[in-house]
């Protein structure tokens, strides 16, 4: 197999590799007034001296959701998402072929948004994999049940990973907020404030300057490996001493959250986690298992370094003895033309933001035209574009436009058997987010803009 473009999103560490050429970058924006922009640790560098210009939330949300610093032609999650692409890309001269390694807890919706801004930066995008499960069916030896956590900005990512004859897919998956990079940031300043102020009266979190100087010392010493070896912070002239166990019971909070997530994905009592009886092998990817005190909370498991070798090995045609990947995520994409993204418009009304402009079936997003036809062909839902109302037939819906040129659209005709948002109704508004099933099949309204 030629070689691809390998994009990893997770924006606590967002990677970009392409041949010799790689890019990391953390997924925090500054919008300057002028709509420039500073990314990654320059923006970080501002982020407690310039709150109300720095969004952090963009790849996490990966949507049309309008930002709190708009400037120019940047209004909105996406118009970020966008430029922080092409940022990582523009020192790649690659026409390869993109894989995009994601969290479990990306949502169909989400990868709809991802491909449409890909469209619109030119990319083609080649595979789709959850990076849960492409490190599990790697690494994972003869456990067969795995429980896999991946820390990003906001959340730590926690799935349940099962072995199914041939292939390994993602059961379950917790989403854990208040347990990502920024809230253990966020954990380490606020203690270390409050032994400063004990220790030396002085409160390095009163002004915007020193708060900063705290986060950019915590921050550099956690990306060089030193922040579970103790710590000395210097600031205005006065010097502290930190233990590594301080810093560890300064994480305490989010490690909880992290604890208990697994213990509701465990299958076994608690001293499985010891390896005592437990038949679940918990991996830690990347950044999480660098977190001071993630031993001591989560106990025994195996760290694991994503190799991106490991696509072609474990995603090419299997062969025999081969290990197939399979979930929500794993499998080819296929950006249709209409999947775009205005990286230009002003959104003001956010209310608009809710109304449907595709129908999601599958990784495929469907524009909505004035009146489309949803129904079962040969075990798969098909959204077909018609005028012929009256030719519908069983397990058959409506979704047609209130008017012409209009962007309101109604669910209509709906018969036996087919449920909106799991249950049955008659004529109804639809909004993004609504889904349909039709004889277990189900799509997905979304608003691609």
């Amino acid at each position: 197999m030629s070689e691809s473009t390998v994009f990893e999103l997770n924006d606590a560490c967002l990677r970009w590799v392409a041949g010799e050429h790689a890019v990391e970058s953390i997924g925090i924006a500054l919008v300057e007034s002028d709509g420039s922009l500073l990314f990654g640790d320059a923006a970080v560098a501002q982020s407690y001296i310039r709150p109300t210009q720095i969004s952090s939330e963009y790849w996490h949300r990966l949507d049309t959701q309008p930002i709190k610093a708009k400037a120019g032609k940047i209004q909105h999650h996406a118009d970020l998402v966008y430029a922080h692409l092409m940022d990582l890309k523009s020192g790649s001269n690659s026409d390869a072929k993109v894989d995009v390694i994601v969290p479990s807890s990306t949502s169909e919706a989400q990868l709809s948004m991802l491909l449409g801004v890909a469209q619109h930066a030119k990319l083609e995008i080649g595979r789709v994999v959850g990076r849960a499960v492409l490190e599990t069916a790697a690494v994972s030896g003869s456990y067969e049940s795995v429980i896999h956590l991946e820390m990003t900005l906001h959340q730590c990512v926690v799935s349940r990973v099962l072995k199914q004859d041939q292939y390994w897919e993602v059961s379950e998956v917790k989403s854990v907020s208040g347990a990502g990079y920024l809230n253990f940031l966020e954990s380490w300043s606020r203690g270390a404030a409050e032994l400063f102020v004990k220790e030396t009266r002085f409160d390095p979190l009163h002004d915007g300057d020193s708060e900063q100087t705290l986060i950019d010392l915590l921050n550099k010493s956690f990306a060089e490996g030193d922040l579970g070896n103790g710590l000395t912070i210097e600031l205005s002239g006065r010097r502290l001493e930190v233990a590594d166990m301080q810093i560890q019971d300064w994480g305490a909070a989010p490690l909880g959250r992290i604890a208990s997530a697994i213990d509701e994905l465990q299958s076994v009592s608690v001293a499985g986690l010891n390896g005592d009886s437990g038949t679940d092998q918990i991996l830690c990817s990347g950044l999480i298992s660098e977190i001071p005190g993630v031993r001591n909370a989560v106990s025994e498991f195996d760290q694991v370094q994503l190799q991106h070798q490991w696509l072609n090995d474990l995603l090419e045609p299997a062969i025999d003895g081969g290990v197939h990947i399979t979930n929500i995520l794993a499998r080819g994409t296929n950006v249709e033309p209409e999947l775009t993204v205005n990286t230009s418009a002003a959104r003001e009304d956010s209310a608009r933001l809710e109304l449907p402009t595709h129908l999601l079936i599958g990784s495929n997003a469907r524009a909505l035209s004035a009146q489309n036809l949803l129904k079962v062909e040969n075990g798969e839902l098909i959204l077909e574009s018609t005028n012929k109302l009256a030719e519908w037939a069983d397990q058959t819906c409506v979704i047609k436009a209130d008017a012409v040129d209009s962007d309101e659209y109604t669910l209509d005709g709906l018969l036996d058997g087919v449920l909106l948002n799991g249950r049955a109704t008659g004529s109804k508004k639809l909004n993004a987010g609504d889904e349909l099933i039709i004889n277990g099949l189900s799509a997905t309204l979304i608003r691609v803009l």
